[in-house]
């Protein structure tokens, strides 16, 4: 019987941790525990626009996470220039990810 003075002994046995061998083991057991990422919620653009009447009006885009974007967007707004003159820019938009 204990007495309030004396600590309480528990009956604890110690397990060897599991060692992993092999890196396809290693990589297994990373690719279940790694969180999995978000669905992105937004879509970054690079957006043409024209001026049409005095307001400027949507002509093309281009997302922005594709690799040479910006090129493609500046080749695009070039060729407006060329072929029908006026006025044009070039403006960042963020819209809603679709399912």
């Amino acid at each position: 019987m204990n007495t309030p003075n004396q600590p309480q002994t528990m009956n604890t046995q110690t397990t060897e941790p599991q060692t992993m061998n092999t890196q396809p083991e290693i990589d297994a057991y990373l690719a279940a525990t790694r969180p999995k990422p978000k669905p992105k919620k937004f879509t970054y653009l690079y957006v043409l626009q024209g001026q049409y009447a005095h307001s400027w009006a949507d002509l093309a885009a281009e997302d922005k996470a594709e690799a040479g974007a910006w090129s493609r967007i500046k080749q695009t707004r070039k060729e407006y220039r060329e072929n029908e003159g006026g006025s044009y820019r070039i403006i960042s938009r963020r819209e809603a990810a679709t399912a």
